[in-house]
């Protein structure tokens, strides 16, 4: 086996990329394609990824400037606070360097791989040999969940996900450190602000299972409770150091946000229904974010870890059984606990928990695997034997159940599942009973696996070619494009988001998690809508399909305030105050005939507006030449951070009607100035690079 395990080593790299190549084949056939599920109409890599990317490539290439104010949706919203832009985490700035798609996809490749990588060293350090660490890291890669979410176009999701592994090394390094722990501490808490700036929402999940693995390797270790809590201090300050530029301005974000608002039921969306399973066994079709496949090999190795190695394996199967309770969300006994836990009040669809639970699975079908491959012999043979008897046994009845329950859409899907899942279990009954050499059978026994899972995971993947997803209705934003500074109201995603962007629209519509509350009621009021609080569309769809017409009763004079000049809808629009639509690329489109300019001036007392023409429009400064007296109003959202300058004089903003900035000038001709300095992210920024240098001089001292 020593030999086994040099051949391992030398090879991983190798093996792991061939099993990423596999599992995101469509993706490698198509480099520059995007990412959808199976009939799925849309992708958030196409919704928001794609056009936050491009907003940052046209910001430098048009203005100079990184863009920290996102004028793209939504009549404008904090860019830099929002963790979906993608402005902290620098392999993201991929993007910039080479074409958008194909930098995602690269991302999600390497990213993949190093998830890998990490989760062989992990179960490496913790004792494992060659070839259980080898099917540790398969079968974490491997887990259809990961093919599911970057079909779903879940790119920052992803990403944090993978730097799972590398957190609890850097935790079970820290717990078995003898002098040099601090080091390990500022390491460990720093990966896990990074997982902040990634993607806060798989922060709570990924502390809870590192605090939980450190806490457990240092009682194992007998370390003192002044160096727990040590350690603990240490970690949490370097984390927040290092999150330091996203979770500062989310703390001022979140309140102002829609997303402060979520119910109860908003945040146990998607639950995980227990039928669902039946999804670890079998590749059922269906919600993705309910993929869990991870084949009867996987299953009954992580069984037979807990049966042979149950010291070793105690923890994870504690982590299997956490993330399955909170992923049921509402059939879970821990839901009065899921809305009582910091920050869970923010969180939504409970089955991204199941990453836990895959975790923990695949470290235990790891020691599963090692326990195999060193020889099983008396008591623990029959066991094994009994595991593998009762697995089959239980794949037989399931997979009949099912495909007498099931139309013919999924029948070829349970046959594939049932006859690899039978050929994985002969194999190990030749494995145990050593009818096999032991090299040959653990290999082929992992090779087996590697093809069931690698086919399962690709067939979650249906890619489109990226200029057909780009160009969905460009003509129609092309001609949207010609002339003033206007905003667009498009009423059923009529204008998809990619599009705009490519063409420099901004809407006053949108679709994104983050939504500025304010803004929220006062665009459902001007449509004439009820505001029910949180919704990741703007206006709300409810029914989830945004073709199906809806009746809006239209306050024209509040959306021109908005600076809408044209309003788009898939169906007509019934109001009087509209002319007869043009019908463009199947869409009715609407003059607005109340639309005011970016910048107007109002008499203060009282009278008509008048249109502002000289205005110098950027993401982060806008400079306005006006001749008072009277209020100038900018049509642009306020929001702390903004600061005014009128004559090089600092000025506070005084918002209209509670909402865009503002400012009343006296007599005379002023040069107004805007600027977006929000003070969080700097402090974010120094917090940040004070953290990391001090983890690098702990590093670098000896």
């Amino acid at each position: 086996m020593m030999n086994d395990d040099y051949v391992i080593e030398r090879w991983l790299p190798a093996i792991l990329l061939i099993f990423v190549i596999l599992c995101l084949f469509p993706l490698v056939m198509q480099p520059d394609g995007i990412a959808f599920a199976p009939d799925a109409e849309f992708s958030d890599i196409a919704i928001t990824h794609w056009p936050y990317a491009q907003w940052i490539r046209t910001a430098r290439e048009n203005w100079n400037q990184i863009p920290l104010w996102n004028a793209l949706i939504y009549a404008g919203a904090p860019f830099s606070a929002d963790p979906l832009a993608g402005l902290w985490y620098l392999p993201l700035w991929l993007t910039q360097l080479i074409p958008i798609t194909l930098a995602f996809n690269l991302l999600f490749a390497g990213h993949l791989f190093s998830t890998g990588w990490g989760m062989y060293r992990l179960m490496r350090v913790e004792g494992m040999r060659g070839w259980g660490a080898l099917f540790a890291a398969l079968a974490w890669m491997g887990a259809s969940k990961w093919a599911a979410h970057i079909a779903l176009g879940h790119v920052t999701f992803v990403l944090a996900v993978s730097w799972t592994p590398w957190l609890l090394l850097a935790a079970f390094r820290l717990s078995h450190e003898e002098r040099n722990w601090l080091r390990w501490c500022a390491l460990g808490g720093g990966l896990l602000g990074l997982t902040v700036l990634i993607d806060p929402r798989w922060t709570l999940p990924a502390g809870l299972l590192t605090a939980a693995y450190g806490l457990q390797q240092s009682l194992r270790t007998h370390r003192s409770v002044r160096r727990l809590f040590g350690s603990a201090g240490v970690s949490i300050l370097a984390a927040a150091g290092i999150s330091a530029p996203v979770s500062l301005q989310l703390l001022e974000f979140v309140p102002l946000s829609t997303r402060a608002a979520l119910s109860a039921a908003e945040r146990m969306q998607l639950s995980l229904p227990v039928s669902g399973l039946l999804g670890f066994l079998f590749p059922l079709q269906g919600q993705p974010e309910w993929s869990t496949y991870l084949g009867t090999a996987v299953l009954l190795l992580a069984l037979l870890g807990g049966l042979l190695v149950l010291r070793r394996t105690a923890f994870w199967l504690g982590a299997v059984v956490v993330g399955l309770l909170f992923a049921l969300g509402t059939s879970s006994p821990l839901v009065a606990l899921l809305g009582s836990l910091p920050g869970v009040a923010l969180l939504r669809v409970p089955p991204r928990w199941l990453f836990v639970s895959l975790f923990g699975f695949a470290a235990m079908a790891g020691w599963g695997m090692a326990s195999v491959s060193c020889g099983v012999q008396g008591k623990q043979l029959v066991r094994s034997r009994l595991a593998a008897a009762g697995m089959a046994a239980a794949l037989i009845f399931l997979g009949t159940a099912l495909y007498l329950n099931s139309d013919e859409t999924v029948h070829l899907q349970l046959v594939w599942a049932v006859l690899a899942g039978a050929l994985g279990i002969t194999w190990l009954f030749l494995c145990l009973s050593t009818r096999v050499q032991d090299t040959l059978g653990i290999t082929g026994l992992v090779l087996l696996t590697a093809l069931d899972l690698a086919r399962v995971a690709a067939g979650k993947l249906d890619v489109h070619p990226a200029a057909e997803v780009l160009t969905e209705r460009d003509n129609l934003a092309a001609s949207l494009a010609v002339g003033e500074l206007e905003r667009v109201l498009s009423l059923s995603y009529s204008v998809p988001q990619q599009t705009a962007a490519a063409y420099g629209l901004q809407l006053a519509d949108g679709v994104s998690p983050m939504q500025l509350k304010a803004y929220a009621a006062a665009l459902s009021e001007a449509l004439g809508v009820q505001w029910e609080g949180y919704s990741v569309t703007l206006p709300a769809f409810p029914d989830g399909n945004p073709r199906t017409p809806q009746v809006f009763d239209l306050n024209l004079d509040q959306l021109g305030k908005f600076n809408v000049g044209w309003i788009v809808s898939d169906y007509p629009l019934d109001d009087p105050e509209l002319a007869e639509p043009v019908r463009q690329d199947g869409v009715y489109v609407y003059r607005n005939p109340a639309i005011r300019p970016r910048a107007w001036l109002e008499p203060l007392a009282g009278g008509e507006w008048v249109a502002v023409d000289e205005v110098l429009w950027t993401p982060n400064h806008i400079k306005v030449q006006v001749h008072g007296p009277g209020r100038l109003v900018l049509s642009e959202m306020a929001y702390p951070g903004w600061v005014l300058l009128v004559d090089g004089e600092r000025v506070p903003v005084d918002p209209y009607e509670g909402l865009l900035r503002s400012v009343v000038l006296a007599e005379g001709t002023h040069v107004v100035d805007f600027f977006f300095r929000p003070i969080h992210a700097a402090l974010g920024v120094a917090w940040l690079l004070l953290t990391a240098g001090w983890t690098a001089w702990l590093w670098r001292k000896r």
